[in-house]
């Protein structure tokens, strides 16, 4: 058992994100986030800079893109508030579907298109109307401007938008997504890393478990899916208060998961892994803890060396509260194709 040392207990009320102002974002030079794709750091390794990468960072209560802490701020473009296209001159523009869509039942969603003008990768953030938020990359074919990407939803209403950027700025495309049919989740763990990578693996960790357990770890859309014995972590063959990881997107240059948990018990811990054996990367992303209806916490994380498990937070899922723990576990010596080591 490793000693948590550095927590602090988030347990806040309701936030909104607010929607105001001009249609495009112009980029400066002294900009926080330069629409490049890669995840700035402020030299510590913990990723607490001032650039949201292609990962879509969240932000703190003042709203700075990249920031650690609980939200508003994830969204880029907040004045991009209704479905359709927000696009400035000169700015990157796209064939993309904005109408609004019915996911019946589905908690993840998928979209493509192309865009021209784009510089790098393009971005997503989901957001749901209490101010609850997650989002990732999207990987832009240079050669053609194809562009394709799945992402996670929330329960009722979300409100997708995807950003392209460059030189001149930003533009948005705003869709409205319904899937009233689908299973509200207690706990939503959302990560998205950037181009410097190849695989990192996302874990929800039920209380007496250890880390890539398959019956007490939601890690794999193999094991941790619907119908599987293996993460029947609640009523006795009872699925709808199962943990799912719905998302599991990786490609050459990104990639991002998603966790959803219906039924939420106390005792959770949320880790994230870096499975590039390799040791030749050292990869930035975001993490996004949504618990009940408690504002989205955010995590920027700036490096995870290979064979490093950042233990990002205890969650009480029936209560709605969150202690985080921001460690970072260097299991090397307990590795076999992933961490073996008895954590938490």
């Amino acid at each position: 058992m490793i000693e948590r040392s550095a927590r602090w207990t988030m347990h806040v009320g309701l936030a909104a994100l607010l929607f105001g102002g001009s249609a495009c974002i112009i980029q400066g030079s002294d900009d926080g986030d330069d629409g490049s794709g890669a995840a700035a750091s402020d030299g510590d390794g913990d990723g607490d800079g001032a650039g949201a990468g292609s990962t879509a960072g969240g932000g703190s209560g003042a709203g700075t893109p990249g920031a650690d802490g609980v939200g508003p701020g994830g969204d880029p473009m907040p004045e991009a508030s209704s479905p359709g296209e927000h696009v400035c001159a000169g700015c990157p523009e796209a064939v993309i579907d904005t109408a609004d869509a019915d996911a019946g039942t589905a908690t993840i969603f998928s979209i493509s298109g192309k865009v021209a003008g784009q510089v790098g990768q393009g971005r997503f953030i989901v957001l749901r109307d209490n101010g609850q938020f997650a989002g990732g990359g999207i990987y832009v074919d240079p050669s053609t401007g194809d562009f394709a990407q799945t992402l996670p939803l929330f329960c009722g209403e979300t409100l997708l938008k995807v950003f392209f950027s460059n030189e001149a700025g930003t533009s948005a495309y705003v869709q409205r997504i319904t899937n009233s049919g689908c299973l509200e989740g207690d706990v939503r763990v959302t990560v998205a890393w950037d181009e410097t990578t190849n695989f990192w693996g996302t874990h929800l960790i039920r209380f007496g478990g250890t880390i890539n357990d398959d019956f007490a770890d939601c890690y794999s859309s193999f094991y941790c899916a619907p119908d599987s014995a293996y993460n029947d972590w609640g009523v006795a063959e009872d699925q709808t208060d199962d943990p799912i990881q719905d998302l599991d997107v990786h490609t050459d240059v990104m990639g991002v998961e998603n966790i959803y948990y219906p039924g939420a018990e106390d005792g959770l811990t949320v880790m994230v892994e870096n499975l590039d054996e390799l040791g030749g990367l050292t990869p930035a992303g975001t993490l996004y803890i949504n618990v009940h209806d408690q504002p989205t916490y955010v995590k920027q994380i700036g490096k995870l060396s290979p064979k490093e498990v950042l233990i990002a937070a205890s969650v009480d899922g029936t209560a709605g509260t969150m202690e985080i723990i921001d460690e970072i576990y260097p299991c090397a010596a307990d590795w076999l194709s992933a961490c073996e080591a008895d954590i938490p």
